[in-house]
């Protein structure tokens, strides 16, 4: 069940506000317009199925805390993760020019709260984004950028699962969610949050557990990283980024 409630935190907006500084300019006008949507929010408990499979988007939310994943499970039970969505992330969000704009569209898979997921209704700055008023440009810059950057995210992660080996998938996953965290002030001198099962891992990566959870011994005994109490830390980042098959440029800040 998915419940509402007004003004949670004042600062429940910081993710989102660091999130969309990121991807552009904000006037202090924006910056208000991020405020005010993030005023009325809605609180999932973990596991709740946020977006069903095939059902119209109603409309998008912005996430302001929590985790969730995006998947699809076959007839068997067998799942398939496809991405993670961390605070800051937009959930649903269409930036096509139609009068119901997402709910045109069915969603491509379910999205499930990992944690318990806090978010707000994202529809006044979609519309903000589309209404062609100069304004609203930053907001529309970051939301187009948002759907850029979801988009790049899923061809790295076909990538990742056609090409990479169990090995380097591993990796390769750690530094993206290191560097997406990084982006929103929630990571930093190679440390960051991670609540996710070895089983979402697995789920993720395309691997079985137990094949799993026998990489990360080897990142373990190589002394590369660390994961304990839903925390990583990449004690040695520049040999993750080799590891994963990533060019030396990619160095974790």
């Amino acid at each position: 069940m998915i419940s509402a409630l007004r003004h949670l935190s004042p600062r429940g907006s910081e993710a989102a506000l660091k999130r969309f500084g990121a991807l552009a300019d904000l006037t202090a006008t924006e910056i208000a317009l991020v405020r005010a949507a993030a005023e009325e929010v809605e609180i999932a408990p973990a596991g709740t199925e946020i977006q069903r499979e095939g059902e119209p988007v109603r409309r998008p939310r912005l996430i302001l805390s929590g985790w969730a994943c995006r998947q699809r499970v076959l007839a068997d039970g067998r799942r398939q993760i496809f991405g993670f969505v961390v605070a800051g992330d937009l959930i649903g969000l269409s930036l096509l020019p139609s009068p119901r704009g997402a709910a045109d569209l069915p969603a491509p898979g379910a999205t499930l709260a990992i944690t318990s997921l806090v978010t707000c209704d994202a529809t006044g700055l979609r519309q903000a984004a589309l209404d062609g008023d100069q304004a609203h440009a930053g907001i529309a810059r970051a939301l187009s950028e948002a759907v850029r950057r979801e988009r790049d995210h899923l061809l790295d992660h076909v990538v990742r699962l056609g090409r990479l080996t169990a090995y380097e998938r591993i990796g390769d996953l750690l530094l993206e969610l290191y560097a997406r965290l990084s982006a929103v002030g929630l990571a930093g001198g190679g440390e960051f949050p991670m609540p996710l099962t070895q089983e979402l891992l697995a789920d993720s990566l395309g691997l079985s557990v137990v094949h799993l959870n026998r990489v990360l011994q080897q990142y373990r005994r190589a002394g590369l990283l660390t994961i304990r109490s839903g925390r990583v830390t990449l004690l040695k980042p520049e040999a993750v980024v080799v590891a994963a098959g990533r060019s030396p440029s990619n160095a974790v800040a």
